[in-house]
């Protein structure tokens, strides 16, 4: 923002755990563009519901990153904020911004499906391409494989872990991948799930090829979780499933537990709940 001669608020802490804390300060400083989570807008919605539109009419370009997009989110907020453009940026940290999708006003993007938003163009320079992770052959379009990007501003791998950096950022040298980089540029592994689909191409993430869920923003290991519950006292077995509120987004956890003989049950819930987070860190 500065260097367009605008003005940047950073937003105080208690803005991103009270909705109506957000908009006041939104409304204070007549913000105009913001980036938040689907997760963070939907939340805002609800909470304010008719002062939804009122508090944040200055707003005339909000960005979506994090996580998925889900439609619904779009459609809604293209009724209550009609004049504000919504963007869906799709990116890593190893990676840069890959791609975007103007979704509002209407009728700008009309997505082949109707779950979640995708990405319509890749950011300059950026390729992108599916791979099946068994045969590392690229995926024919419509079909869900690994998104494996490269460009420019692609990282050189993580500092002092190479083993993580093999694992991750790929040379080429497996099957189409050869082809695809001509020498470029190394590619990145991102780890989530995506496809091509319609003509011209619109790139659709459709979730996590690994264990890892994003729930509101954050990414969440699901073995860290189901290791930290089976450690407390009273735990025989445990298993920890992703709540889909739709077919590419998470709402939630959802934990199977098997108490130890002589148990209480109820009692080994509300153990869990005291001593689990003690061993899990707020954000992964």
């Amino acid at each position: 923002a500065p260097l367009l001669g605008y003005t940047g608020y950073l937003l105080p802490d208690e803005a991103t755990l009270d909705p109506h804390v957000f908009a006041n300060f939104m409304q204070k400083h007549q913000c105009s563009r913001a980036l938040t989570t689907p997760s963070l807008l939907v939340t805002l919605m609800d909470s304010l519901s008719q002062n939804f539109a009122t508090k944040l009419s200055s707003m005339r370009t909000w960005m979506m990153c994090g996580e998925v997009l889900p439609m619904k989110v779009a459609n809604r907020f293209r009724e209550t904020l009609p004049r504000c453009k919504l963007i869906n940026d799709y990116s890593t940290w190893e990676s840069g911004d890959i791609g975007y999708a103007l979704v509002a006003p209407a009728g700008r993007y009309e997505p082949s499906q109707v779950f979640a938003v995708g990405c319509q163009d890749l950011a300059c320079g950026v390729s992108a391409c599916i791979i099946d992770p068994e045969t590392k052959k690229t995926m024919p379009r419509g079909l869900v494989g690994e998104l494996y990007v490269g460009g420019p501003v692609l990282s050189f791998g993580y500092q002092g872990q190479i083993e993580a950096t093999a694992a991750k950022f790929s040379e080429g040298a497996n099957g189409d991948m050869v082809a695809l980089s001509q020498g470029k540029w190394r590619w990145y592994k991102t780890g989530d799930a995506a496809r091509f689909v319609g003509d011209p191409p619109v790139l659709e993430i459709r979730g996590r090829i690994d264990s890892t869920v994003k729930i509101r923003g954050f990414k969440v290991g699901i073995p860290v979780v189901e290791a930290a519950i089976a450690q407390v006292p009273g735990v025989a077995l445990c298993a920890v499933v992703p709540v889909y509120e739709t077919p590419t987004a998470v709402d939630s956890l959802l934990c199977f537990v098997k108490a130890e003989e002589g148990m209480v049950y109820d009692e080994l819930v509300q153990k869990i709940k005291r001593e689990a987070v003690k061993e899990l860190p707020r954000w992964m």
